[in-house]
């Protein structure tokens, strides 16, 4: 009777013994079908790449070095808003005689002295990128103007006025380094000027008198600028 219930205990263990020989060599065949990460995956794959440098948020620009022998004197400071708009102020002072001028006229016009002092603040596009490439520009400009033009034998014409105009420009902007550049511009402006005029005699006569005449009129200037200029910034 012993004999017959230890046979019956073997075979009721049999089915356990068997799963328990088979769970290795399942698990073999498991790790054979999912392969496991290594160490040389995680070396091969490629490095995230480096964010773009952030444009610089200011620039200064100056007149050229030329134009202050002939006591020219321009400045600007423009504040990038986005990545293609910028708001910038100007203020130049210039001699009244343009030299344009006196090429074309070969010295033959009067000789004009004094001064004329601009302020202006107007609004830059640039399509491509934020301080390089085409230019569009449009503002509004302030002009005070102080000058005397000697007519020789004749007259000396003095001019006091204010002239307040809309300016537009387009130009282009080179970028030498990443917080340098150099840009120029040319357009025009129109704008309503006033003032007084006033003409005296070249030479002072006893019967000479000065004539004064109050200013009203339409001024349509051309306008132009080259600057380097000098960025501040990321």
């Amino acid at each position: 009777m012993r004999t017959f219930l230890l046979v019956l205990a073997v075979l009721a263990n049999a089915p356990a013994l068997a799963h328990a020989d088979s769970s290795p060599a399942r698990f073999e065949e498991w790790s054979e079908a999912v392969p496991l990460p290594s160490a040389s995956t995680s070396q091969d794959a490629p490095a995230p790449q480096q964010p773009d440098p952030e444009e610089p948020a200011f620039m200064i620009g100056l007149n050229s070095p030329l134009g202050w022998l002939m006591q020219s004197f321009g400045g600007s400071l423009s504040v990038g808003l986005g990545g293609h708009g910028a708001l910038r102020a100007t203020f130049t002072r210039n001699q009244a005689e343009p030299i344009p001028l006196l090429l074309v006229t070969g010295g033959e016009s009067a000789p004009v002295f004094g001064r004329i002092i601009d302020a202006g603040l107007g609004w830059v596009w640039y399509p491509r990128q934020l301080w390089d490439g085409f230019t569009i520009e449009a503002g509004a400009l302030l002009r005070n103007r102080r000058d005397s033009a000697h007519h020789e034998d004749v007259s000396i014409v003095k001019t006091h006025s204010m002239t307040y105009a809309a300016r537009a420009m387009i130009g282009w902007s080179w970028r030498i380094t990443h917080h340098t550049f150099l840009a120029i511009a040319a357009g025009v402006s129109v704008g309503h000027e006033t003032g007084r005029e006033t003409t005296s005699p070249y030479e002072p006569k006893p019967d000479g008198m000065d004539v004064t005449r109050q200013l009203s009129r339409v001024a349509i200037t051309p306008e132009s600028y080259l600057r380097f200029g000098l960025a501040f910034g990321p």
